[in-house]
């Protein structure tokens, strides 16, 4: 199942990729819709100023407008499926009951939020960055902002904080249009690091260049991401200060994609993402 910018949800039929159902959500869809653990149900926003509640054979089980703002960002479940964390551009983060669309809580002038909320646990938080250079932690149950930052040099987030844990240690990364890389700590929003990837090894054909969301590899305690110009880059020791990023590729042209890295065997990883080469 996936959204189009022509403000239809579609469904595939997977044996042999015919459709099996179309949905009209009311405006573009610019984010993968998330399905609700144990069930058929799809939650998903677009322009159209709604979350909707997709089930089986694609009817719409329930809408909602949560601001009167578009919902661009990917919808954030808590580990039971019980709730939704939903960020819109009007800047508001609500908390919605999966079963029935109500509010649960909502809390606004956050700033426009292209990503995704992040869901901590131990205590149970949410976290979320906003097109204004802005990162909020709020505690899960009730909406409460715990903290807030703006972080320096100053750009917008269009991706989601990503955590990471380092010998039992959790930070939260966050890629900005700065094109920094920066690393926080979740308790309080403190930056433990700030790396510069916006100089090195530019590309003359890039008319931006910025990180994109990195990915956390476990395995090793390390990342790799993107930046705008198509350099895929990895960066390890990333527990106390800013790491030595290596160039491990150069893609024919822009990328602003997130990486899927996949182990198919033992020591070898497999790097997937998309590049405006077509």
């Amino acid at each position: 199942v996936f959204g189009s910018l022509d403000g239809q949800l579609y469904a595939l039929q997977v044996e042999d990729g015919e459709i099996a159902w179309i949905v009209n959500v009311g405006g573009a869809v610019k984010s993968a819709p998330t399905r609700v653990p144990n069930t058929c149900k799809l939650l998903t926003g677009s322009h159209g100023r709604r979350l909707l509640a997709i089930g089986k054979g694609g009817c719409i089980e329930w809408l909602e407008n949560l601001d009167e703002s578009p919902i661009v960002a990917p919808v954030t479940l808590d580990e039971n499926g019980e709730f939704a964390f939903v960020g819109t551009l009007g800047g508001g983060l609500h908390r919605i009951n999966t079963n029935t669309g109500s509010k649960d809580w909502s809390v606004n002038n956050l700033g426009p939020i292209f990503g995704a909320p992040t869901l901590l646990t131990n205590p149970s938080q949410i976290a979320v960055a906003s097109a204004d250079g802005s990162v909020h932690c709020l505690s899960e149950s009730n909406g409460v902002r715990l903290w807030s930052v703006i972080l320096t040099p100053r750009g917008g987030f269009f991706s989601p904080p990503v955590p990471m844990t380092l010998n039992k240690r959790l930070l939260l990364l966050l890629a900005n249009q700065s094109g920094h890389l920066h690393a926080l700590e979740p308790v309080n929003g403190t930056t433990t690091w700030t790396l510069d990837c916006g100089t090195k090894m530019l590309e003359s054909f890039s008319r931006t260049v910025f990180p994109v969301a990195p990915r956390a590899v476990q395995q090793t305690d390390s990342i790799i991401f993107a930046r705008t110009d198509g350099c895929i880059f990895h960066c390890e020791n990333l527990e106390d200060g800013p790491p030595l990023p290596q160039l491990i590729y150069r893609l024919p042209s822009e990328t602003f994609s997130t990486a899927l890295i996949l182990q198919f065997k033992p020591g070898v990883l497999s790097i997937f993402i998309g590049c405006r080469d077509n």
